[in-house]
């Protein structure tokens, strides 16, 4: 039987799917230095002190150290010393939180959401010959609502399915020779992401059907363009594809997005 291995730190002796879950929706990396990890950590349990995974975490601290400050970013480095002198003493092997419950993490919700403004992408009225030609004009637009404090927004029929859209289907589509909403839906979502991304706007995504098939149109858009943040109101969604959402995101991120959460829910 392999040795428990002796865990050193509080991160590690923490350390498990729900906390690279919980870092994942909040918007932080999962490298640097067990500190620098623990130190997010905290960022993350003090913007959500309720979450049962929170509550879950300060519990444990507070019976297995007898340490009763609350995760913050102003205790982190108090915890983490008064844990590491605990630890100095008494080893602790990771064996100790082997037995830790699944908690469901979603992304954090935008509560001020239903007060903005919103440009429906899918409305846009343009006459065009080709998808340049198109793409220009709807920049144009989408400018100008901007100027007029409104939020970039695209959205997607219950009956949507998911075809990868290519120059020469796009202006078929176009052309009124060969229509098809659902791929023309899958190219607005390509324009809007890629139209937010370049101008740090957070693209509103209104989200109807199967949501496995938003990580399967964010999957191929993310081979095009990097991915802007996003604003996302969905149906039922199991928090492995939400978590599978932000993921996608946030490889399209730069350091200065770091501890900006991926994607805000309007639930």
């Amino acid at each position: 039987m392999r040795d428990a291995k002796i865990v050193t730190n509080l991160y590690e002796w923490m350390l498990d799917e729900n906390v690279e879950r919980l870092l994942t929706v909040n918007g932080f990396s999962l490298n640097g230095s067990a500190y620098d990890k623990f130190a997010r950590l905290c960022i993350c349990v003090e913007r959500d002190p309720s979450h049962p995974f929170s509550r879950y975490l300060q519990s444990t601290l507070e019976a297995c150290f007898s340490v009763s400050l609350p995760m913050s970013a102003k205790t982190c480095g108090q915890i983490w010393r008064l844990t590491a002198e605990r630890m100095l003493l008494e080893p602790c092997d990771e064996g100790r939180q082997a037995e830790k419950p699944h908690f469901e993490i979603l992304p954090p919700r935008d509560s001020e959401a239903i007060q903005n403004s919103f440009f429906d992408i899918n409305g846009l009225q343009i006459q065009a010959e080709s998808w340049q030609e198109w793409k220009t004009a709807a920049e144009a637009e989408l400018l100008s609502a901007i100027k007029a404090d409104q939020r970039p927004s695209v959205s997607f029929p219950s009956d949507f399915v998911f075809e990868k859209p290519n120059l020469y289907r796009v202006e078929r589509h176009l052309s009124g020779n060969a229509e098809n909403h659902s791929l023309w839906c899958a190219q607005m979502l390509y324009f809007a992401v890629s139209f937010c991304y370049r101008r740090g706007l957070r693209c509103r995504v209104n989200w109807t059907g199967n949501c496995g098939q938003l990580v399967e149109l964010l999957q191929y858009v993310s081979k095009l363009t990097p991915i802007s943040d996003l604003l996302l109101q969905c149906g039922e969604a199991s928090d492995a594809t939400l978590q599978a959402v932000c993921r996608l995101v946030s490889t399209s991120r730069t350091k200065r997005n770091e501890g900006t959460p991926p994607v805000l829910l309007i639930l």
